[in-house]
């Protein structure tokens, strides 16, 4: 169900292995490190990630972050998480799962 997996990080070493890994199946983004400090607001870094693919919230289903602090989701928990997003229509209001 997810049409894009997008990659934002300010370490080009990191880029380089995901796209050794992954290939085209990841999109990544430089990140500008000016994103990535403490208390730096992940919608900041959204909304960067966005403009640099050329797209909006507004031309977007919804938005799942998910977080390196928890790298091991997987497909039946993201599933979970767009089934309670259509269940509850919060997608309709533009919000974005957390995770």
């Amino acid at each position: 169900r997810i049409k894009h997996v997008v990659l934002t990080t300010p370490d080009h070493a990191v880029i380089e292995s995901v796209k050794k890994d992954y290939g085209e199946q990841v999109q990544c983004i430089l990140r500008d490190p000016k994103l990535a400090m403490l208390n730096t607001y992940i919608e900041d870094t959204i909304f960067d990630a966005l403009g640099q693919l050329g797209t909006s919230t507004n031309a977007q289903d919804a938005i799942m972050r998910l977080s390196i602090e928890s790298p091991f989701r997987g497909p039946r928990i993201i599933d979970a998480a767009i089934d309670v997003m259509e269940l509850f229509d919060s997608a309709r209001n533009r919000l974005y799962v957390s995770s």
